[in-house]
């Protein structure tokens, strides 16, 4: 028995796709209600994305405390909106040139994490709790 590798898979099923014929208008409009659906009964609201925001203020307060130079700011499906309430929160932290290399934002990384495991084991998590249940 022969192992296919991952990477054939992969381009065999991208062959079949692209071979498919384009969707008809009955298609589309089928999707089209079930995308409208899916935003009114998972999306995110404005009060989630007010969360969203407030958990990026509160982590740029705990980061700038001792990195004042970088900075944070939400981007993704939860700045577009298109999030569902199961999304993940993206983050994107700004370094100064000076600390762009790879061991830096790898200890940055490592600390992040630390910081949010102790945090979820305290007894205050409402903070980092984003995904609302």
């Amino acid at each position: 028995m022969s192992v296919v590798p991952h990477w054939c898979l992969e381009k065999q099923e991208e062959s079949e796709l692209r071979s498919l014929p384009p969707p008809s208008l009955a298609h589309l409009a089928a999707l089209s209600v079930a995308v409208i659906e899916l935003a009114k009964e998972q999306g995110i609201t404005d009060d989630d994305l007010r969360v969203r925001q407030e958990i990026v203020e509160e982590m740029s307060k705990v980061i700038t405390a001792f990195l004042p130079e970088c900075s944070l700011r939400l981007y993704g499906s939860s700045l577009t909106k298109f999030a569902l309430k199961s999304s993940d929160v993206n983050i994107d932290i700004k370094f100064p040139p000076k600390f762009c290399n790879l061991n830096f934002e790898v200890s940055v990384f490592i600390n992040l994490k630390l910081l949010l495991d102790e945090s979820s084991r305290s007894s205050d998590t409402s903070a980092w709790d984003f995904k609302k249940k």
